[in-house]
């Protein structure tokens, strides 16, 4: 009896795996999911001599009064940790500072629902924004070595069925609950102090990745556990267009992955990692459009977005290097949408729906 249910289980999670498209998860959605561990490395924006560090941080009015001392808080943390230039903070006479103004922060929620059969589940999305303006300088002369304005994003999006059980998706810390207004806050501004630490140290660190299920897909989940990223990228090249849209975003995800691979991996120069950057953004972006409610593509197409950013600084600090341009303090940002903003979403291969948005949610 106890041999016959059990054979009876198989056969319905078959079933229901026959019964739905591509995914992350096994049998349609009800088993775990496979992961590949991507290690994202990137150098720092500037090399600075000196091994001490201030890091100073101010904001301005209208944004909350405690995201200063985090923002210090978090890029000491962020700083201390690379073992590669082991720097020191200090207070008193430093060699480097690191000056940060917060100019800009938004924290917003959106909600929706969907129903498919008899089942409702309601989605809580979480949205926020941290812009700041960020100078390095040489601590004993006050030369500017550089400066930059910056912007992250924290986008968290959270399910919730009808038998009230919270779902986060994979990637995020386990939590049995949806994350308090500070803890938001602290995400949200962790995430610049990032961006602000790697104008001097590497970005240097190993995210776990999804990998979709499905026959299609089986040699590339094989290679992409080993680390083979070449052959991941062959393979995800050579899998067949699918005739649902849902379905081929994985198709489309999986070649982003493979780009973004490729660039930590196998790209030497700041132009080719560049380039293998901003096709994973694109093709990321597309999958995301292809399927808007596959939570797993957010972390996915923000991490290629800062590292496409981050190569964008590199290249400019290098052309300020070459033509011995002193470089000058930065401007606040600005929400203009210029050309060259424009121009670098469409080689990222952003969508003409996607860049009409952001040109109609500009002020």
């Amino acid at each position: 009896m106890k041999a016959f249910m059990i054979r009876s289980l198989l056969g319905a999670c078959l079933a229901s795996s026959l019964a739905f498209g591509q995914g992350f998860a096994k049998f349609g959605g009800l088993g775990s999911v496979e992961t590949a561990q991507l290690t994202r490395k990137l150098p720092p924006i500037v090399n600075v001599p000196g091994s001490t560090v201030q890091i100073k941080a101010r904001r301005s009015n209208s944004v909350p009064a405690e995201v200063a001392d985090i923002l210090i808080t978090k890029t000491r943390a962020e700083i201390l940790k690379d073992r590669e230039r082991k720097f020191r903070i200090e207070e008193k006479d430093p060699e480097i500072i690191l000056n940060c103004v917060v100019t800009g922060f938004e924290l917003t929620e959106q909600r929706s629902s969907e129903t498919i059969g008899n089942q409702t589940t309601q989605y809580l999305r979480i949205i926020g924004n941290i812009e700041a303006s960020i100078e390095v300088t040489d601590g004993k002369t006050g030369n500017v070595f550089h400066s930059d304005n910056l912007k992250s994003r924290y986008d968290q999006q959270i399910s919730q069925d009808q038998g009230g059980k919270i779902k986060v998706p994979f990637g995020r810390q386990s939590r049995t609950y949806i994350p308090t207004p500070q803890e938001r806050l602290s995400s949200l501004v962790e995430a610049l102090a990032k961006r602000v630490a790697q104008a001097v140290v590497p970005v240097a660190e190993a995210v776990e990745v999804p990998l979709p299920q499905g026959k299609a897909f089986t040699e590339i989940r094989k290679a992409a556990q080993a680390g083979r990223w070449g052959n991941v990228y062959e393979l995800a090249e050579a899998v067949p267009k699918f005739e649902k849209l849902d379905d081929d975003s994985y198709r489309l995800y999986t070649q982003g992955l493979a780009n973004e691979a490729l660039a930590y991996t196998q790209a030497k120069e700041t132009k080719d990692i560049q380039d293998y950057l901003s096709k994973a953004q694109g093709l990321y972006s597309q999958a995301k459009e292809a399927k808007k409610n596959e939570r797993r593509y957010i972390d996915q197409d923000l991490r290629a977005q800062e590292s496409v950013d981050h190569c964008f600084a590199l290249q400019r600090a290098s052309e300020a290097r070459a033509s011995g341009t002193k470089p000058k303090a930065a401007d606040a940002p600005s929400n203009e949408v210029n050309n060259e903003y424009l121009i670098s979403l469409k080689k990222a291969g952003r969508s003409d729906k996607f860049i009409m948005m952001e040109i109609e949610e500009t002020p």
